[in-house]
Order: structure tokens, then C-alpha cells, then sequence
């Protein structure tokens, strides 16, 4: 089964990471092609060192982070660039099942 899995972070930042991170690993380990799609990096060791078949980190700051708050607002209600990359892996790969995780902080809803 292809399975996409949605985080803000490439790492543990807090319950749903931790959640989002070791279900990817699980699915992989289960015999599920996994790709783990973040925007805030780095990726953690977990990820980096597991048979995922892709981790895509769009290498963004969180919305609280951004020395841009007028950018960080407009992409905390559209983050343009996750929605491009999304749309480029949705069109070429068509996920069976998508698990959103933590998406309110970088992600937002693209």
C-alpha cells in the first residue's frame, strides 16, 4: 500500500512528530511504501537511518519562526509552496491513504 504521511516537522517536535515519525517507520517495517512529507527540518536520525522510500523536507520555518510575520500569516492560511510539491507527488504517485499529522504550524492546510 503507497502511504503519505503529512508532518510540519521532519523530526520529534512534539507528540503528533513522535506519532507521525514512528507510524512511518512502522508502515515501512510492515511492508508499505511510505514517503513522510515536512516542511521544517532538519530530518531526524530516525527518519534518515529507516527504509522509507522517501522523506521530502521542504527545508521551511514554522510560522512562529519566520522573521516575516506578514508571510508568515499568508502562509500559515496557504502555504503555496507545500500545496506545489503536493500536487507534483499526488499527480505522480497517488497515495492509497494520506495521514495528516501536525500540519497547523508550517504545512498549514495546502
Amino acid at each position: 500500500m503507497k502511504i503519505l504521511i503529512l508532518n510540519d516537522y521532519a523530526f520529534v517536535e512534539g507528540g503528533a512528530g513522535k506519532v507521525a515519525i514512528e507510524s512511518a517507520i512502522g508502515l515501512t517495517e510492515k511492508g508499505n511504501e511510505v514517503i513522510f512529507f515536512s516542511a521544517v527540518g532538519p530530518v531526524c536520525d530516525a527518519l534518515e537511518k529507516s527504509k522509507i522510500k522517501k522523506i521530502i523536507c521542504l527545508e521551511q520555518k514554522d510560522i512562529l519562526s519566520s522573521e516575516n510575520k506578514v508571510s508568515a500569516a499568508l502562509s500559515g492560511i496557504k502555504n503555496k509552496n507545500a500545496l506545489r510539491n503536493l500536487r507534483k507527488l499526488f499527480s505522480e504517485w497517488r497515495p492509497d491513504i494520506v495521514h495528516a499529522h501536525g500540519i497547523s504550524k508550517a504545512l498549514s492546510w495546502a
